[in-house]
């Protein structure tokens, strides 16, 4: 399946677009029971997909991954700190030149940050849209020096197996893998598969305790859990899929 295929049956399937779908197959048989039926049943996902609670517990399944101790990282023997794209903007008109989207910026703080404490050099991987960008922004805004590049990534396998390339070159055998701590499952199962160095999580942007069913605005509908809910299942699906392609294709 291609990159393009697989992204246009995300966004078919995924909140909201496949309950808008569902609901207007329902309102198409609605003179039918069934279809009446399907129209509720749409009404049931549209409202479960925009539900804080849902969104808070669905991230918390994913950050599995505690967020490394500064304390820790001169003894950690880390050679390299490889950071992953996060999503690319575009041009932005207030600066004249493209830049990383929301995301990705986050990530590469956080690799700031490691750099500063640990001394271990910054590896980007990205896309050939971002890659470059990212780099620019590390030296010019945060002040760190990049090692090395890696522009030939469009999917999370792509970071590792484009990446281990980067690392055998550069002999290194010990990385911090910075990305949001949601994204950490996918992103670790893909290094540990397709990478031969040792993979310490570097995650960040963890989420916050955990929902309180008791609270009534966590049964409040709101867009921010929508997008919540959608990048979990989207981290779920792209894990159970990696899973599946290392077990029956190796």
């Amino acid at each position: 399946m291609s990159f393009a295929t697989s992204r246009m049956l995300e966004h078919l399937l995924m909140p909201p677009a496949g309950a808008f779908i569902l609901a207007i197959l329902g309102l198409l048989l609605v003179r039918f029971k069934v279809g009446r039926r399907v129209v509720f049943l749409a009404l049931v996902l549209l409202y479960a997909s925009c539900l804080p609670v849902l969104g808070d517990a669905l991230i918390q399944s994913l950050d599995r991954y505690q967020a490394l101790d500064p304390a820790t990282l001169p003894e950690a023997g880390i050679e390299a700190i490889v950071v992953l794209g996060g999503g690319y903007y575009g041009e932005a008109e207030e600066y004249g030149e493209a830049t990383v989207g929301p995301y990705f910026l986050e990530r590469l703080r956080y690799a700031a940050w490691l750099y500063r404490r640990s001394g271990a050099p910054i590896i980007v991987s990205s896309g050939r849209s971002d890659a470059h960008t990212a780099a620019q922004l590390l030296v010019e805004e945060f002040g760190v020096p990049v090692l090395a590049v890696e522009d030939r990534s469009w999917t999370t396998q792509d970071n590792a197996s484009n990446t281990a390339g980067v690392l055998a070159e550069l002999d290194v055998h010990t990385v911090a893998l910075v990305t949001h701590g949601w994204h950490m499952p996918r992103a670790k199962y893909s290094f540990d598969t397709h990478t031969r160095a040792r993979v310490l999580p570097a995650p960040m942007g963890l989420s916050n305790p955990a929902p309180d069913p008791s609270d009534w605005r966590q049964w409040i509908p709101s867009a921010r859990a929508m997008v919540r809910i959608r990048t979990a299942l989207h981290e779920l699906a792209g894990l159970l899929w990696y899973r599946y392609r290392t077990l029956f294709t190796g």
